[in-house]
Parts: structure tokens; sequence; C-alpha cells
């Protein structure tokens, strides 16, 4: 209680010093009524409090009231767990055979298969003829007598044609 008079004291000392009342007094009349601080005659709105006192022991226990109406019903509750999954039922009859699936895609090229037996040459308006040997180098031979008009270039790899 002493610090809540030092603290009024001391806020009023202050508002009086920047507010003065004009009259020059600087006495302060604090006064205790009715639970409220008094300055000079004017109640200053606040309750005198004295410090905390310590807690008492807890009180006895009530006696139990009577029962309450029963409340009206509740919302319903979230659903629960899925429960644990049955036994697997008899085996039913073979049904009707179904209608054939969309065709999938295409697989990947299978390997190379074995070279195929030599054929025979044949030349074109008795101009060339073409063909692969065992090792599957490829030939070209021209007609007897016909000049070839093939040129290899071995540095590019380039077969070229020479027309006449």
């Amino acid at each position: 209680m002493e610090a809540d008079l030092r603290k009024l004291q001391k806020d009023f000392e202050e508002h009086h010093r920047n507010h003065p009342s004009g009259d020059g007094s600087s006495n302060l009349d604090i006064k205790l009524i009715g639970g409220y601080w008094y300055i000079n005659g004017v109640n200053s709105g606040q309750k005198a409090q004295g410090d905390t006192g310590a807690t008492g022991p807890r009180g006895q226990t009530g006696l139990t009231g009577a029962t309450g109406a029963t409340g009206d019903k509740g919302d319903m509750g979230s659903i629960g767990l899925t429960g644990q999954m049955g036994n697997t039922g008899a085996t039913g009859s073979k049904g009707d055979k179904g209608d054939t699936g969309a065709t999938g895609p295409q697989g990947n090229t299978g390997p190379q298969g074995p070279a195929g037996v030599n054929g025979i040459c044949m030349y074109v308006s008795n101009f060339l003829g073409l063909w692969v040997n065992d090792e599957g180098d490829l030939y070209l031979r021209t007609a007897k007598g016909g000049t070839n008009p093939f040129n290899y270039d071995s540095e590019t790899g380039n077969l070229y044609y020479a027309r006449s």
C-alpha cells in the first residue's frame, strides 16, 4: 500500500509541475476514504490495494448437485477405422469370353539374319551388275567391253558416277 501511495504522490507532483493550478500550492492532502485515494478532497478513481496475502488452505469438497436434464442429441461422430479383411468367398462360374484387346506397340527390331545364297548377277541393259559376297562386300561389274562409269574416293569413302 505504501508503494501505491508513493507512486500516486509522484504522479500527482509530475502533473502539478507540468500543469500548475495557478494557486502556487504544492502541498498535497492525500487520504484513503472507502478504499479510494482522495487528493486534496478529490476522488482519484484509483482504488487503494494492499499487498497480496498468502494463499489459504483448500476448502472441503462440496456435495454433489442433482443430476441435470438430458441434453439434445449431439452431432454424428467421425467414421471409424476400416475393419479387417474378411475371408475369400467361393469361386464363381466362368464368365463369357471378352472382346479382343487393342493391338500393342510394335516391338524392337530383331537381329540380322544369315546371308542368303548368292544369286545370279544380271546386267541391266548391258550396262552394270551389283552383288554382295559372303563377307558382305558390295561388287559392281560392268558389261564386257564396257567402260566403268564409277569412281571410288578411298579418302572419303564416296562412290561417284561419271556421266559421259
